[in-house]
């Protein structure tokens, strides 16, 4: 377990977490209690279904209001825009992976630190099923899409091509074409052969296309422990509580959608209808759905540490996955592990009843 480095807080200023005044229509908790106010922020603008377990499930089945927290979920586009808005004290916390985690760490109270751990990632490097390229050393001259030419995507990209034996400045072309409609366009017009992004945006490409994204697999796709939920620094010390129950909340539902990944999509459609599929009501495609949930949790969050906890790992494999991703250039240096991470609340937030989501996913 990493240890706790104590800092005393100065003036806490753009603090988020806010408590609401009593009376009038504010909404309380089952103890009767003001709930607490917290923002999360999402790399994803259109907050699609695969961040059900951590927004739209919690909030409907109740795990947020049983922890005492009201929980507004916000969509940007990036992971070091979103890591921004925590910095700056729009919200208050986000799943981020390891550039942001590094870019935004330090000893500042602003200075954000990893409160939990993920198992993995689900950045992956596809093709369509029927493609020539079958490794990572295919790609030799091919175009590869990527959301934009900044940001983790395309360093994760380049790091694929080098694990082929490519170098990635030489040996291919990387073309921004953005998700959605404008990447489906670029495979349909022949512009890109490849496409470097999340498991989500793979997903629609494959559904816009109609075909089967196929997976290029390197050893990166296992990295360990790469990213998790960042807070700032001051919110350990002034707000434990809010950080322990939402992460215990999102753990009940990351149980709910594992065991019942079709709810977890309605409940999420429902909740956001603008991240609903244009044919969602398609069974097939409901379905399709589920099963990119159930990949997303399974590659990036159903693990735990070698403590039995969610959200934990062992320090050796956390400076190994770090390492690697400062060889493959998507760090720039190896950071101070110190400042990092702080897995203190780990026992707290992991002390659910798996049961009970277990039921609710059974009978819902």
């Amino acid at each position: 377990m990493f240890k706790k480095k104590m800092y005393v807080a100065g003036l806490v200023v753009g603090l988020l977490v806010t408590t609401a005044a009593c009376g009038g229509d504010d909404e309380k908790g089952a103890d009767g209690k003001s709930l607490t106010k917290i923002v999360q922020v999402n790399a994803d603008p259109g907050l699609g279904a695969t961040t059900a377990f951590h927004s739209s499930v919690p909030e409907k089945l109740g795990y947020f209001k049983e922890e005492g927290l009201s929980v507004e979920t916000r969509g940007v586009q990036g992971a070091d825009a979103a890591a921004a808005m925590v910095q700056s004290g729009q919200a208050d916390i986000v799943q981020a992976g390891g550039p942001a985690m590094v870019q935004f760490a330090g000893d500042k109270d602003d200075s954000l630190v990893a409160v939990y751990l993920n198992k993995s990632h689900s950045f992956r490097f596809v093709v369509p099923e029927d493609s020539d390229i079958k490794t990572a050393a295919d790609l030799k001259g091919a175009t590869i899409g990527v959301l934009a030419m900044a940001g983790p995507m395309i360093q994760y990209g380049k790091a694929v091509v080098s694990q082929g034996g490519l170098d990635p400045e030489k040996d291919v072309k990387f073309l921004p074409v953005g998700l959605g409609t404008q990447a489906a366009a670029a495979f349909e017009k022949g512009q890109i052969q490849a496409y470097a992004g999340a498991d989500s945006f793979n997903s629609v490409i494959g559904q816009l296309t109609g075909q089967t994204m196929r997976v290029i697999s390197v050893p990166s796709d296992t990295l360990p422990a790469f990213g998790g939920w960042l807070v700032r620094r001051e919110m350990i010390e002034k707000n434990p509580e809010a950080i322990i129950g939402f992460i215990r909340a999102t753990l009940k539902g990351l149980t709910f959608a594992n065991a019942n990944p079709e709810a977890a999509v309605k409940i999420h459609w429902e909740r956001y209808p603008t991240s609903k599929a244009a044919d969602g009501d398609k069974p097939e495609v409901l379905a399709q759905w589920a099963a990119t949930i159930k990949e997303r949790i399974d590659l990036a969050y159903l693990g735990k540490g070698p403590d039995g906890f969610y959200g934990t790992a062992d320090e050796k494999d956390l400076a190994g996955s770090l390492q690697f991703q400062v060889d493959a250039g998507i760090l720039p240096k190896m950071p101070d592990l110190k400042q990092l991470v702080d897995l203190e609340f780990a026992k707290q937030y992991n002390d659910f009843d798996e049961s009970g989501p277990l039921d609710s996913a059974k009978n819902y």
